[in-house]
């Protein structure tokens, strides 16, 4: 009996993942976040707001990451549903603009972002369009926000 207890345990703690130790996610949950993926390899956590919503995401394990890599796939995956409207290579991130009808979607790589063996993404959903002259403002901003995560 106390075997297949133990087994049972071992196989609890091994099919479960646990958010990494990196990511302060209380602090996240304090601000009004919430966990929505958290998988080997990678962590999402989401802010919804009435005129906008905000996706976290932290990749890690992966061996000298690339951010346009990374960029790159996003990008793939994302205008399967979504008509693109452009790309930026901005100086601390590649920014990809979305459209889904009457809603924009921004992906942001953050080039070097924290922990520097993580990559960090930021999908920013929002009714109203972002001026370009704006853009650099939200991205510092979206930076910041995602850095605040960060033990």
């Amino acid at each position: 009996m106390k075997k297949l207890i133990l087994g049972l345990f071992m196989i609890l703690v091994a099919s479960s993942y646990a958010v990494p130790s990196f990511v302060n996610s209380k602090r996240a949950e304090e601000r009004g976040y919430k966990v929505v993926s958290d998988s080997e390899g990678s962590i999402s956590m989401q802010k919804v707001e009435d005129e906008s919503a905000t996706t976290i995401s932290y990749w890690y394990g992966v061996k000298n990451p690339d951010a346009a890599e990374l960029n790159k796939i996003l990008k793939e995956d994302a205008s399967r549903d979504l008509q693109n409207k452009g790309s930026l290579k901005m100086g601390k991130a590649y920014v990809e603009k979305y459209v889904d009808g009457q809603n924009f979607m921004y992906t942001i790589v953050f080039k070097n972002a924290k922990p520097a063996d993580t990559l960090t993404s930021v999908a920013y959903y929002t009714k109203k369009e972002i001026p370009k002259s704006e853009l650099n403002k939200y991205v510092d901003k979206l930076l910041a926000e995602s850095e605040k995560y960060i033990k």
